[in-house]
């Protein structure tokens, strides 16, 4: 989940992108926002044929230009070879949360046996820490420097 403001939000689905809100009254999530503008993340899976599975985490990011976003992490899983790709995206840090970028892949090594799970931005050490399982068997860690994450959104920018 994610906070925004004084709310407990959930992204459901990455594509299109569900976001959900708990009701503080029951517990229960109610969708409140969903998108489909970012179609590059569409294209990719199809051209993969691959489902887009989505992370339980995401994180706001504080640019000093004032852009700030969350960060995100999904994966990708071949439907027919069971093969995991993952990756980091962003979206918006205001409703209705749009998917902004999407990375190219994450250096994880077991390749693809391995799926990205959960993330932590240390601004303070500009750093990314990456937390993945490899073949359901092994807990690694990636640690990565800010700007090396940046670098994989490079090529990805919204063509849309």
């Amino acid at each position: 989940g994610f906070q925004y403001g004084d709310q407990l939000l959930y992204v459901y689905s990455v594509y299109p992108h569900k976001v959900l809100q708990v009701r503080k009254e029951d517990g229960a999530c109610v969708e409140k926002w969903s998108t489909a503008d970012y179609l590059p993340l569409f294209q990719a899976s199809l051209a993969a044929e691959a489902d887009i599975h989505g992370s339980g985490s995401a994180t706001l990011v504080s640019n000093p230009d004032g852009d700030d976003y969350y960060l995100a992490l999904l994966h990708y899983l071949t439907r027919k070879e069971r093969v995991y790709t993952s990756l980091a995206y962003k979206f918006e840090a205001k409703p209705p949360f749009k998917v902004l970028g999407v990375s190219k892949p994450l250096p994880l090594q077991g390749s693809t046996r391995a799926f990205a799970s959960s993330l932590l931005v240390l601004p303070e050490q500009g750093k990314v820490v990456i937390g993945y399982g490899v073949a359901n068997a092994e807990a690694r860690a990636l640690v990565m420097d800010v700007r090396d994450l940046e670098a994989l959104f490079e090529c990805s920018k919204e063509t849309t």
